[in-house]
């Protein structure tokens, strides 16, 4: 079999090809970009996140382990309580790598006896849903800006004014 050659005129008509290629890319490579960097962003915010509900979990473990929450010298207690929880916290998160002091606030609620609640920082108080009784309830806040890099703060999405706070309940160990 013979091989086809090209003629001439199918090769110029190959020429200008060449330039609407690189046209197309340079149209469509900031829009990847920005794609790459959300996709990047959200990423880290989803698996910081998660390092944020396991220093909630370590919060609510110690005020559930705390011996005198509900005893008649209890709001002393459960203010020293939520300071010791928030030191723990920030040391779990130094740990993860968000650097010391990460947390904004830690709020400690509790069911035991009369209850009290107490905040240590800026934490919410999430009053809903309900707790079950002999329960302790703790609250983390901290800055989305301290959990990952502000990527897209030049295409209108900034994390430097955000918050993530994260619950965790645990039934109170007498």
């Amino acid at each position: 079999m013979m091989p086809l050659r090209q003629t001439p005129d199918a090769r110029r008509t190959a020429l200008p090809r060449r330039g609407v290629i690189v046209v197309e890319l340079i149209l469509t490579f900031p829009v990847l970009l920005v794609l790459l960097l959300a996709v990047i962003e959200f990423s880290l915010i989803i698996i910081n996140v998660q390092q944020v509900s396991q220093a909630a979990r370590l919060g609510a473990k110690i005020a559930a382990e705390t011996p005198g929450l509900g005893s008649f010298t209890d709001p002393p207690l459960t203010n020293t309580t939520a300071t010791s929880i928030r030191t723990a916290v920030n040391r779990q998160l130094f740990t993860a790598g968000f650097g010391m002091n990460a947390a904004r606030g830690v709020t400690l609620r509790h069911t035991v006896s009369a209850g009290y609640n107490a905040t240590d920082g800026l934490a919410a108080d999430p009053i809903l849903p309900t707790m079950p009784a002999n329960a302790v309830r703790v609250t983390v806040s901290v800055n989305l800006a301290n959990l990952t890099p502000d990527l897209l703060s030049n295409f209108g999405y900034s994390t430097s004014n955000q918050t993530v706070e994260l619950t965790t309940t645990y039934p109170y160990e007498q």
